[in-house]
């Protein structure tokens, strides 16, 4: 028999679903093999490899669809599969590993016939993945509030929150404070700067709240959309260890509400990206810490 080369596809079980019940309406005779594979913690580590074979090899037929559902049980639609035909896949010496399983490894229906019951099984996955889904989002959910609460409870040192202005005020050379998880955007703002300033930069609020007293910038570039703090909740505590803050606001996202919320708070401009490098420029020379500092120099 000449090998047909039909592909195991990984589909969403509602995909999976919906092929179903077009199949029951259009191809009611439609032949559906259901090998639970799901039931087997030992398969062996080619085990797709090895299905893909024995259907290719015992199933002459172009047509055949195999897919592959969420919890890896694996349902085989074809037009002319039979009974023996069925016995004769299972036989395979590829899938050995199946056929020696304890209970039923593997089921034969005709979609016509038997779709509810395949549609039950199929629900039945499509529920128990949206559980599995929303527990995964739930423990994400968690671990973000753990990142939050520890970032925006690190202890910091009080001697340098109160020494900013100080410090700040008595070094010659302005400093920038760049706070963005994304690497590109770090790059094209360190290029935007002048040379002649020093920058830092953070990828996230504990590293950017650390950074800031150590530094005491004279401006500070935040992202609203920080992994372990929203940029709203770090241009807060910001303003707690500093009220002199002079910080402008990034985002892919322009929208009035981010930004006159930002505003509110005490942000004293907003760039949208991709950036204006000019804009940040005009923002660095706006800054009263760097102006003071100018005006110190004489180049006011």
């Amino acid at each position: 028999m000449q090998y047909q080369n039909i592909p195991v596809v990984s589909r969403s079980d509602e995909a999976l679903y919906a092929l179903l019940k077009e199949l029951k309406e259009t191809a009611p005779s439609t032949r559906c093999i259901v090998l639970l594979c799901s039931q087997m913690t030992d398969r062996p580590a080619d085990w797709l490899m090895r299905i893909d074979r024995a259907v290719n090899e015992r199933m002459d037929e172009p047509s055949v669809k195999i897919l592959q559902s969420s919890d890896q049980d694996v349902f085989i639609f074809s037009k002319h599969a039979t009974h023996k035909v069925f016995t004769s896949l299972l036989s395979h010496p590829t899938l050995d590993w199946l056929a020696s399983h304890e209970g039923k490894p593997a089921a034969f229906f005709e979609v016509g016939y038997d779709g509810d019951w395949i549609a039950g099984l199929i629900k039945n996955k499509i529920s128990a993945q949206r559980d599995r889904l929303s527990e995964l989002q739930m423990r994400e959910l968690e671990a973000q509030l753990r990142r939050r609460e520890l970032a925006l409870n690190a202890p910091i040192r009080i001697d340098l929150v109160r020494s900013i202005d100080t410090r700040r005020d008595s070094r010659a050379e302005p400093h920038i404070l760049v706070v963005d998880d994304d690497l590109f955007t770090q790059k094209v703002v360190r290029k935007a700067i002048p040379s002649t300033l020093e920058a830092s930069f953070a990828d996230c609020a504990a590293s950017a709240f650390m950074t800031y007293v150590r530094h005491a910038p004279d401006v500070v570039f935040l992202d609203i959309g920080l992994p372990d703090v929203d940029g709203h909740n770090v241009l807060n505590k910001i303003f707690e260890m500093d009220p002199h803050a002079y910080v402008i606001m990034l985002s892919a996202n322009g929208h009035r509400d981010n930004v006159m919320k930002a505003i509110q708070k005490g942000a004293k401009g907003f760039v949208g990206k991709p950036f204006n490098t000019s804009k940040l420029i005009e923002y660095i020379e706006k800054s009263p810490h760097i102006r003071s500092k100018q005006k110190k120099e004489g180049r006011a």
